[in-house]
């Protein structure tokens, strides 16, 4: 399907930062909210955000220009009847998200695509108040999401292929990278990023509560040393550097010491481990190193690079 138009319903923080980036990508965005303040609000935050690529050199003021024109905001629902794809960025309420639906499936056409910004309602729960679930499916954006380019899409036990690979097509033309989830999810406990943004943030609220560290700490070291490391190696890349075996003992012990079920023994590492899968030093873990000093000279390169672009400088120790 050749989508043109997009509807955003919804005119917060997600819904603006949305309409932008799409806006940018040169589809057509009617923005859609309630409230003519939330919705001018919106409007002057897309401003916002478009200076901001303008200073970057990102665009240039006729690529600005056409962002504006590409968006028009409205409060009438009626004016979602020729969209193709709709992205819902509403509160986070079942009741709420449901009555948009009901909205949307009376004012939209049969080919429209109903896509649910977030996880933690099934879009099965929201498909079933349309007459095409089928078309209904549900994408996540990391925020800020005008800057940030991972977008997951999740289906529902009833969306079609064809819904799911129009819906991959409109977040590549807007620039994201998306990734598809296996299977459908049906706890609300999201996918990646809900999954792991609600475990690190519930730890850091609990090192502060629990007076380990003041809120700066914490940040510091997400931002300046766990961050980068993630940035480059991921979860899966870290632990190949860590030593698949080292991993384990790290892991067990504190199992040992705590109790604590997050640290139990992983069936996907001992089987690794079993097979002498130990990781970049053995040449073969989660990934594979067929030249590991080329690797490892790569990794060190993305790692300094990354912490300049950071401010974080590394120079030589002072001589004595």
């Amino acid at each position: 399907m050749n989508v043109k138009k997009i509807g955003v319903v919804g005119a917060g923080y997600m819904g603006s930062a949305l309409a932008f980036r799409f806006g940018l990508a040169d589809f057509e965005i009617v923005l859609v909210d309630r409230d003519e303040q939330i919705l001018q609000r919106a409007i002057n935050r897309i401003q916002q955000i478009s200076k901001a690529y303008l200073d970057e050199r990102i665009i240039n003021d006729h690529q600005l220009q056409k962002i504006h024109h590409n968006i028009i905001k409205t409060t009438n629902y009626d004016n979602l009847h020729d969209v193709d794809f709709v992205l819902e960025a509403v509160t986070q309420d079942l009741v709420t998200k449901k009555e948009v639906f009901k909205k949307l499936d009376k004012v939209c056409q049969t080919h429209t695509v109903f896509a649910t910004i977030q996880l933690t309602i099934p879009c099965d729960e929201l498909a079933i108040v349309t007459n095409k679930p089928e078309k209904v499916i549900a994408v996540e954006f990391l925020s800020p999401a005008e800057f940030l380019p991972v977008a997951e899409i999740v289906p529902g036990t009833r969306t079609s292929e064809q819904t799911v690979h129009t819906t991959e097509n409109v977040l590549k033309k807007a620039r994201y990278l998306p990734v598809i989830s296996k299977k459908p999810i049906l706890s609300g406990a999201g996918f990646l990023i809900s999954r792991f943004i609600t475990k690190i943030y519930s730890e850091a609220l609990m090192l502060v509560e629990d007076g380990l560290a003041n809120p700066q700490q914490v940040d510091f070291v997400l931002k300046y040393g766990i961050g980068p490391r993630l940035c480059i190696d991921g979860a899966f890349q870290g632990i190949d550097y860590s030593g698949l075996d080292t991993y384990s003992r790290g892991l067990k012990g504190r199992y040992e010491r705590t109790g604590n079920p997050v640290y139990r023994a992983w069936a996907i590492l001992d089987g690794k481990i079993s097979k002498n899968e130990l990781g970049f030093k053995s040449g073969k873990g989660f990934y594979d190193y067929p030249d590991p000093e080329r690797a490892l000279y790569e990794r060190s390169r993305a790692f300094l690079s990354l912490l300049k672009s950071l401010g974080v400088r590394i120079t030589k120790p002072e001589e004595s």
